[in-house]
This record gives structure tokens, sequence and C-alpha cells, in this order.
């Protein structure tokens, strides 16, 4: 009996041994899992804690949650006083580990990026950022910006255009105006080229194009253009310089002249930014700037070239008969602007000049506009004989010394057989016809004049035709035929589109049941993404594809949606999310479960239609 008792007492003992190893290894397999689910991490940084007034730094959120079922939502917090201008949008990612014996660990990580511009100096302090998990959350610390306006800022400065460069400095953008001289001769080239100096990139355009009102302009860029940045440093900061414009400006008259100011808009956002609503355009104008042009030489003749030329003349034939033209073909190739520039043939007795033919062909090689001027005269020789045409000649203007040369071709020879002929010029247009002799008083006498026709047309005339009337009815009648058939389509097409409105209400769900048959798993989630979203648009106006998850929430909460069915919404759609590169998502039984819930979620959508939107 007492080996029988023992016997109990050890069994009673080994059994409540395995119990508690049993418990013990259930405790030891879920503490990490429970110890994980906690382990969250959420920080925020800027990459200058000090930045000057108007000067774009960044600020990002990174929020980092490990477990067996990581998801959560990070809210961004309150910037007060610093300026939003754009977002890098929310990027969330998720990684699956497994060790043996073990249940699955997830890693989710959520980050997002701000960029602000503080428009006044002063400390500045931003709330940390809280991430919520569950019905737990987790908080950043706060963050501390200090904006000096006393010894970082350098207040915009006007520089004198006298030297031919102006700019108003600006640490975050500014527009530079420059010409490459400032006295030039009247008809001389001046280069006027503006810089966009930027520490901010986007899309620029120019809104306002300087004014040229007393200058003959040639534009030394491409329509076309690719733009080259160059990174120069002013004052201590670092910029991106772009050539925006670049033109040749040629005076047209003697005196002060101004180049006006021009204005240039930068998307800061570009297009991520102003499909989010969160672009901004900065604008800046450049300084105008003036010029000093000096008129010519007093024994300079109109159309003087400056700079350099050649001139050249010859016949397309050196014999011709007498009222035949011979064709003078004059060349003149130079640089600036040619066309002032002409030459004129002197009075030849016997010889008649026709009006000239100018052919211009304006290059510019190395920002230096220049060209061919081609002229073509008619030269008809009015009776028989050898004509001399004398060199012919332009003056050219040195800029840098102000003396005038010479530019001439040789003289030239043509001559003419054959019989004279008349200069048609040579009729007086106006000269009348000698009077009649006076009318004897047997000479016929007429009648008064008739206004009206005594012969018959052999046809009827248009206006009594029959189908006259018609035909003028015709227009008007197919007019109000096309108004109608309008009409008629419109009213076709409305009542297809009520037809096809509740047809595409289902039809994200009905892509997602064949998904789901097929068992496509990437498909699947997609379409029931995209299901909630047409919900939440037919129901209050926003596109729920195009909002991030925190502003979809903020975005129902104004609508007045039930904050557990806003956390629904969010939770199916984070889930769609990882689900759809997840293999645990691809189970049919799983994707008949998210369709129930999505069918239900949508079904609560669709009570808010009722619900006007908070602005």
């Amino acid at each position: 009996m007492t080996f029988v008792r023992g016997f109990r007492a050890r069994r009673a003992s080994a059994i409540w041994l395995g119990l508690a190893l049993v418990a013990s290894y259930l405790g030891l397999a879920s503490a990490p899992a429970a110890a994980q689910l906690d382990d969250v991490r959420v920080v925020m940084i800027a990459n200058d804690e000090s930045p000057a007034v108007g000067e774009t730094f960044q600020v990002q959120i990174e929020a980092r949650q490990s477990g067996a079922g990581a998801s959560g939502t990070l809210v961004p917090p309150a910037f007060g006083n610093l300026r939003v201008v754009g977002t890098t949008g929310q990027m969330h990612s998720q990684s699956m580990h497994q060790v043996f014996g073990s249940a699955p660990q997830i890693e989710s990580r959520t980050v997002i990026g701000f960029m602000l511009v503080a428009d006044r100096p002063g400390v500045f302090t931003i709330s940390g950022a809280t991430y919520r998990y569950g019905r737990r959350t987790a908080t950043s610390d706060s963050l501390t910006i200090k904006v000096d306006g006393a010894d970082n800022v350098v207040a915009p400065t006007a520089t004198p255009s006298v030297a031919g460069d102006a700019y108003e400095f600006d640490r975050q953008m500014f527009l530079r105006a420059t010409v490459d001289r400032t006295d030039p001769y009247v008809g001389q080239q001046v280069t006027y080229t503006l810089y966009l100096y930027s520490r901010v990139e986007g899309e620029s355009s120019l809104t306002r194009q300087p004014s040229t009102t007393d200058f003959w302009t040639h534009d030394l860029l491409p329509p076309q253009r690719q733009l080259t940045a160059e990174f120069q440093t002013i004052r201590g900061v670092n910029f991106r310089v772009v050539v925006i414009e670049r033109k040749a400006l040629f005076p047209e008259r003697a005196g002060s002249l101004e180049i006006g100011s021009a204005e240039l808009e930068l998307d800061v956002g570009g297009m991520i930014g102003r499909m989010m609503g969160r672009s901004e355009s900065v604008r800046r104008a450049s300084p105008p700037i003036r010029v000093l042009a000096r008129p010519l030489p007093a024994n300079a003749t109109p159309g003087t070239v400056i700079g350099a030329a050649s001139l050249s003349a010859e016949l397309d034939r050196s014999s011709v008969a007498t009222g035949e033209a011979a064709t003078l073909t004059v060349t003149i190739v130079g640089e600036g602007s040619l066309r002032d520039t002409s030459v004129s043939v002197p009075e030849v007795d016997g010889l008649r000049v026709e009006p000239a033919v100018i052919d211009d062909r304006v290059e510019s090689p190395r920002d230096l506009v220049g060209g061919t001027r081609t002229i073509r005269i008619q030269l008809v020789p009015q009776r028989a004989g050898t004509y001399e045409i004398p060199a012919l000649s332009i003056d050219v203007l040195d800029p840098t010394t102000g003396r005038i040369s010479r530019a001439s071709s040789r003289p030239l020879r043509i001559t003419a057989t054959g019989a004279p002929v008349d200069d048609p010029r040579a009729i007086d247009p106006d000269a009348e016809d000698d009077e009649p002799e006076a009318a004897g008083d047997d000479a016929a006498t007429f009648g008064p004049p008739s206004v009206r026709s005594e012969m018959r047309r052999s046809t009827l005339a248009h206006h009594a035709r029959p189908f006259f009337v018609p035909m003028l009815a015709l227009p008007f009648l197919l007019l109000a035929a096309f108004f109608a058939a309008r009409a008629v389509r419109s009213g076709l097409s409305r009542r297809a589109e009520a037809g096809g409105s509740a047809r595409s209400k289902r039809k994200p769900l009905a892509d997602a049941k064949r998904a789901q048959s097929k068992g496509d798993a990437s498909a699947f989630y997609a379409a029931i993404a995209l299901a909630l979203n047409e919900a939440i648009e037919r129901s209050t106006g926003a596109r729920g594809a195009g909002m991030t998850h925190v502003e979809l929430r903020r975005h129902l909460g104004e609508c007045g949606t039930d904050a557990e069915l806003v956390d629904r919404i969010v939770d199916e759609l984070d889930g769609a999310d990882f689900a759809r590169f997840s293999a645990s998502g691809a189970s049919k039984d799983e994707m008949a479960r998210a369709l129930e819930r999505t069918q239900a979620l949508i079904d609560r959508i669709g009570r808010l239609d009722r619900i006007e939107v908070s602005e």
C-alpha cells in the first residue's frame, strides 16, 4: 500500500510538472510576440534646424513597428506658424521574417516628409508626431526650429544697373538681368541675358517678358530647348543657375533706353504637388536695366553697318536685246542688323531701273547676330548701246574706333542691241484724248439712259425659278434638324449614364469576385480598394484614391463620419495594400471575408450621401 501511494504521488507530481513546463513554453513563445507588438519607434528630424526667413527646409517623420500584426497610421503634427509648401507623400512598406518555432514577425515602416518655410524670424516648436496602432499610440519628440532674422538673413538689396548687371538678392530665389554693353551705337547689338538663381526646384514660366519698345529684337535661344543648370555661390549661398532668356537688342534711337522688368513664376510643388493640392507658386521680378545709345557719327549714311561687312554685285548676263531685262544681284554679308542697309543704282540715260526685291537671311552664331541681305534689281535698256553701272557701296562703322570705312563692289557693264523701245513710264496716264468735233445738226442723237434692259433672257433668272425659295430655307431647316438630333442624343446619353451609374457601383465588386474565383490576390485586393474609394467619392464628393490615409481620415471626420467606421475603412485599405503582396492574403477564405467586410462598409458609406462636407 505504501508503494502504491508513493507511485500515485509521483505520478501526480509528474503531471503537474508537465503542465508547468507546457505553460512555461507557451508563455515564452508568446512573450516575444507581445513584446514586439509594443516595439514602436517614432522619429522626427529636420535637415536644417536653423534656416533663414523664406528658406525652404525639410522635416521627415518615420515610424517603425514590429510584431505579429504590425499595422498603424502616422498622424503628422501641427506646424503652427511654419508654412507647408510641399510634401513627399506618405510611403509605407512592410517586411516579414519568422524564426523556426515562433510566430511570423512583421516590421512596418511609414515615412512622410514636409517642405516648410518660415515667414518671420523666431523660435518655433513642432509638436510630436503620433503613430496609432490598435488602441494605442506612440509619439515622437518635439522639434525646435530657430529662424534667426538678424544673422542669417540678408535683406533683398537692389544692385545698380549702371554696369549692365541688375538683381535683387534673395536667399531663396531671384532674377538677374545683364547686358554686355551699356553704351552702344544706334543699331549696334546689345546682348541681354536673364538668369534664374534658385535654391528650390520646380516648374518655371515667364509670366511677363521684358519690354523692349525702343529696340529691334532677335531671340538667341531656340524655342524648344532643355534648361541646363549651373551652380554658383553668391554671398555665401549656393544657387542653381539657369538661363531663362537671351536676346539680341538693337537700339533704334539715341538716348537713355530702358529694358523693362521681367517676371517669373516657379511652381515649387511640381506635378505631384498640384495633384495633391499642396503646390505653391513663388513669383520674382528682375529690376529694369538701362543703356545709353549713342548716335552715329555725322558723316555716317543711313543704313550704315556696324561691325564688319562685305558687298558684291553681279549681272546674270552682260548682253541683252533692247526692252529685255538683265538681273543685277547685290549681296551684303555682315554683322549686326542689315534690315536698314540698302544700295541704289544711279540714273543712267537710256536704262530703266525696276524696284528692288530684297531677301534676308538672319543668323546668330556664337550669339552674334549677322546674316546676308540679297537685293535683286531688274535693269531694262531702252535703246542700243553699252551701259556702265558704277561701283555700289555701303558705309561700315568700327564701333571700337568710331571710324567709318566703305565696302564697294566692282563696276559692271551691260550691252544692248536692237531698235529703241518706248519707256512705258514716259506715257502721261493723266493725258486726255482729243475732244471730238462738235456734232452737226444731222449728227446722231442719243436718248435718255435706260435702267432696264429690253433684251430677253434665254432662260429664267435664278430668283424666278421654282426651287429658289426652298433653297433659301434649306440651311435653316438643316440647322433646326441638327439641334433636334443633338437634344435627342443628349437625352439618350443622360438615360444611359443614369443606368450606367448603378452598374458602375457594382463593377469593382464584380471584378473582385472574378479575381477571387481565379485566385488572383493582387487583382482582388486592387478591386477591393477601388470599390471603397469609389464609394467614398460618391458619398462625399472627394477622391479617396488621391488622398493619403491621414488625409482620408481627416476628410471623413469632417464629413461627420463615425470614428469607428473611419478606423474600419482605413484598416481595410491598409490590409488590402499589404495583402496584395502577401502570401497569406491569397487564400480564398480570407478573400471571401474581405469581400463581405467591404460590402458591409460600402453599405454604411452609402448612408453618408446626405452629409454635407464642411469647408
